[in-house]
């Protein structure tokens, strides 16, 4: 027997509501509306980020995710693989990668994911 679902059960998570709130960070006119990938290219794109934020160790249910990037090699392939990772859905690649070697870009791309994530969570509802 399942259990019937609750209204509360497809709220979103606070950190969604907060980013889908926010303003779009540097870089976001980079990407491809989140609404024009087809569902298994976001799907594909969540487990990867993801597993790079895992990687990071970033909670991203915690309101408050402050991060340091350590030079161990686990962090560096994440951080890696979360920056190529959003090559495919650039509207411009080469703008992006000019955008991803930038100053500051290991936190500006980190921040771009992060919103971006949050955005195909909110647009698949609780697919993602």
């Amino acid at each position: 027997m399942t259990t019937p679902k609750k209204p509360q059960d497809h709220l979103p998570s606070k950190s969604d509501q907060l980013a889908a709130e926010a303003a779009p960070p540097p870089g976001a006119d980079l990407l491809k509306p989140v609404t024009s990938l087809p569902s298994w290219d976001r799907l594909d794109l969540t487990a990867l980020l993801t597993e790079a934020f895992e990687n990071l160790g970033i909670n991203l249910e915690d309101e408050d995710n402050t991060f340091e990037v350590t030079n161990d090699a686990k962090s560096l392939r994440a951080l890696a693989s979360m920056q190529r990772g959003l090559i495919p859905v650039a509207v411009n690649e080469e703008a992006y990668i000019t955008f991803a070697s930038g100053p500051n870009s290991v936190s500006e791309v980190t921040n771009l994911a992060m919103w971006y994530l949050a955005a195909m969570g909110e647009s698949m509802g609780s697919a993602a």
